[in-house]
């Protein structure tokens, strides 16, 4: 079987719950302001934006929300490669794919690309506003550079991805283990925290 037809049914999987389901998608929509919203919220009760700028040398809004854009869209590239197994292993599908004549790295490769431009897309409705109300059309510019560079970051964590499934599900209670590598990832991406402030070790990691 090519890619093409295993994309065209992780396609009506992932769209097809998107749209049965809508308060997923709104979820999808209003995570980024959520997650900078309560991070903000903290952050001013402890400190002050300016110092932020001074430190980091950009906006606190504008990092949060760019912050919690990348990490919408690399956990569901994350998630869907690392989880999938488990859940094909719960609900008893896991040996009708594996007698199936499915080359399995197609399979990989093709199940977070719905998913993947389904968040990609939602920095329409996420980064974009925030950057044309602070920079005008620049800021709508550099919003669509942001979402290309996050599109191919995201795709280039999917053999990471797929290497760290393949080493996490040889284990038993893999869930576990997947449970701390993700925030682990999360963390050496810079997502939670500026790398330029991480220690050596960590930074040398996340450049990798």
């Amino acid at each position: 079987m090519g890619l093409y037809p295993l994309l065209k049914a992780e396609f009506k999987l992932v769209y097809g719950e998107l749209f049965r389901r809508k308060s997923a998608f709104i979820a999808m929509i209003i995570y980024p302001y959520l997650f900078a919203g309560f991070t903000l919220f903290f952050g001013y009760t402890i400190g002050s934006p300016n110092l932020f700028i001074e430190r980091v040398g950009i906006d606190p809004v504008i990092f949060m929300i760019t912050a919690s854009y990348i990490v919408m869209s690399i956990t569901a590239v994350i998630d869907d490669v690392l989880w999938r197994p488990l859940s094909d292993t719960y609900i008893g599908t896991i040996p009708y794919i594996l007698a199936s004549p499915v080359n399995r790295l197609k399979l990989f490769i093709a199940i977070p690309i719905p998913r993947l431009l389904a968040m990609v897309s939602m920095g329409f409705t996420s980064i974009t506003p925030i950057y044309v109300l602070y920079y005008g059309f620049r800021g709508a510019v550099t919003a669509l550079l942001i979402m290309a560079l996050v599109a191919l970051g995201a795709l280039s964590m999917v053999s990471i991805a797929i290497i760290i499934a393949g080493l996490v599900h040889t284990i038993n209670e893999s869930w576990r283990i997947l449970n701390i590598v993700r925030p682990l990832i999360m963390v050496l991406l810079g997502a939670y925290y500026p790398r330029i402030f991480m220690p050596f070790a960590a930074y040398a990691i996340s450049f990798l």
